[in-house]
């Protein structure tokens, strides 16, 4: 799993104009914990358990990747920022999602993953193994890097348009967000244990 777990997309720089082209995205969809269908959705919000923006995506139909990340940051005795980042598989393999933990330095562009793991295609949870804790440069156009702009920048979260943003939800967790993607991005059925197929 590592190699699936540990990778960095080397994919060229998306902006959300290509994003909704290659996802198909349509209007964003507010979470649960706002309570309501017609709350207007993002930006970040106190009251919210999570925010999750699409961030980049790529690859053409029928095997795109999403990836999101979690504007809900902590901040780390250091200094340093930490966040959840995930990538969605249009036609997973093995994997329906990888989600990974980013500490980023900001001052110095760098990152290291404390840990990862991924929810295989008939449900069951992987954890990654530990790997090497050694901060490292953060490449620029790249998923990584985009989740690094979301951690790293002042206004990412109050004007997240401006940084090729794309608001999804405030659901808690991972698992919660793979039938959201499918469902309001793809179009698609999802259930543990199935592939997803389209409508």
């Amino acid at each position: 799993m590592p190699h699936a777990i540990h990778r960095f997309a080397g994919a060229r720089f998306a902006t959300i104009a290509a994003i909704a082209g290659a996802l198909l995205l349509t209007a964003p969809a507010a979470g649960r914990a706002q309570g309501t269908e017609n709350a207007p959705p993002g930006p970040c919000r106190d009251a919210m358990s999570a925010c999750w923006y699409v961030v980049f995506g790529k690859g053409d139909a029928p095997s795109r990747t999403m990836y999101v990340a979690n504007g809900k940051t902590r901040t780390l005795p250091g200094g340093e920022i930490s966040i959840e980042g995930i990538e969605f598989f249009e036609a997973p393999d093995k994997y329906n999602y990888v989600a990974s933990t980013f500490d980023f330095d900001c001052k110095a562009r760098k990152l290291r993953i404390p840990r990862a793991y991924a929810q295989q295609v008939g449900g069951r949870i992987e954890h990654a193994p530990p790997r090497d804790q050694s901060w490292t440069p953060v490449q620029e156009y790249s998923w990584v890097g985009q989740v690094f702009k979301l951690a790293c920048t002042p206004d990412a979260k109050t004007d997240p348009k401006k940084h090729d943003f794309l608001w999804l939800s405030d659901l808690p967790r991972a698992a919660d967000l793979l039938p959201l993607a499918r469902r309001a991005l793809w179009e698609r059925e999802f259930a543990p244990g199935k592939r997803g197929r389209r409508r």
